[in-house]
């Protein structure tokens, strides 16, 4: 923690690895044997009952209409996170496995006296495996920049260097894998982004920029120095 805390760039994700000690010094706080423990299991049971009729329809309705209709009655904003309309394609082994995730979680949940801790586990495994094995492609659709990097890399064909600002570590690994060009940041320093103000001298003679801004604030950047060509992916 001590080491996490003191590095130049620091994000939430780092602490992931803790994640299973943390989970086993927990388990002592976790009381076994409560009456209360049963409702809870159920109730735990009832809900993720619920989120998986939620994942199975909303992929249905992608499939046959294209559209959540689902999810626009619980969530009428969701266009704005997730793209709509979206034809989604149900693979034949992602869908196998989601039925035997399905069936498994089924048969522990119905054959098992209720316990808290199992419900917990069974129900968040189901949750996400289901989720990720039906909805992968729209979550992929709406969270990955393959369409505006794929639509670069014509432009990007043999360039001396590409520089870069605002592009983050995931965003400019995907740049490097879609386009096979890496980008330099246009500052440097050890925060994520780099430091404003102290420029990268590697990236001031390269041939294009990079500029990755939030869709509200969409403002032109001041060239940092020598002859650059601004792209922007939003």
């Amino acid at each position: 923690m001590a080491t996490l805390l003191s590095s130049g760039s620091m994000r939430d994700i780092y602490l992931m690895p803790f994640l299973p000690a943390m989970a086993l010094l927990a388990l002592g706080l976790l009381p076994a044997g409560q009456p209360w423990h049963r409702l809870a299991a159920r109730a735990l049971d009832g809900l993720f009952l619920l989120l998986l009729l939620v994942i199975v329809v909303t992929a249905l309705q992608l499939y046959h209409a294209g559209t959540p209709r689902l999810l626009h009655g619980l969530w009428p904003n969701i266009d704005s996170q997730l793209p709509a309309p979206f034809w989604l394609i149900l693979d034949g082994p992602s869908l196998g496995l989601a039925c035997l995730v399905l069936a498994l979680w089924a048969g522990v949940t119905c054959r098992r006296k209720p316990d808290l801790l199992c419900s917990w586990v069974a129900g968040m495994t189901a949750v996400w495996s289901v989720a990720l094995l039906l909805l992968l492609p729209w979550l992929d659709a709406a969270r990955s920049y393959h369409q505006p990097f794929a639509q670069l890399r014509p432009l990007l064909t043999s360039p001396h260097c590409l520089a870069t600002d605002g592009l983050g570590e995931s965003e400019l690994g995907m740049l490097h894998y879609l386009t096979g060009v890496a980008g330099r940041r246009i500052y440097a320093g050890h925060s994520g982004q780099g430091e404003p103000g102290h420029l990268n001298e590697a990236a001031l003679g390269c041939d294009y920029l990079l500029v990755q801004q939030a869709q509200e604030a969409r403002i032109a950047p001041a060239a940092a120095g020598g002859s650059v060509n601004m792209a922007r992916a939003p």
